[in-house]
């Protein structure tokens, strides 16, 4: 990989390169990455008698959330593509209506009382810990109950 990436820079010139990685694969791919050549890898053919197709595989955030069992998995998918769609206030609110919305499909009381409480609640807190916007959620939704 880190031949790709010394690549993909050559080639980028003064553009940035995106490097999709985990972060416990991060320090060790930007040292390997950090000297060799620059030449794009070869790529091995396959054995002749190989098959082989690209595969669409149909997903929710439900779904990706529920890898989470596996280290490399997303918590919260939904959660980070509003953030990166909306942004942090906007992605913290939507959070807080899911769950509204999930709570009402299972018969549970929750009023536009609490909503409002629950984001006032939010706000206080953002505002006591000095942070910009709501922090993101520190663990998974996979734990919920499937409402």
């Amino acid at each position: 990989m880190a031949e790709w990436v010394r690549a993909a820079e050559a080639d980028a010139g003064d553009r940035p390169v995106v490097v999709v990685t985990g972060g416990f694969h991060k320090p060790a791919l930007e040292a390997l990455a950090a000297s060799g050549g620059t030449a794009w890898p070869s790529v091995p053919e396959p054995p002749g008698d190989a098959i082989g197709g690209s595969f669409l595989v149909p997903y929710s955030f439900r779904r990706l959330d529920a890898f989470t069992g596996y280290q490399s998995g997303m918590p919260s998918p939904e959660y980070y593509q509003r953030l990166w769609e909306d942004g942090p206030d906007a992605a913290a609110g939507a959070l807080v209506e899911t769950v509204v919305a999930r709570l009402r499909e299972r018969g549970q009381v929750v009023s536009t009382a609490d909503l409002i409480a629950a984001r006032t609640l939010t706000g206080g807190l953002t505002r006591l810990r000095g942070h910009p916007a709501p922090p993101a959620p520190t663990c998974s939704t996979a734990w919920w109950p499937r409402w």
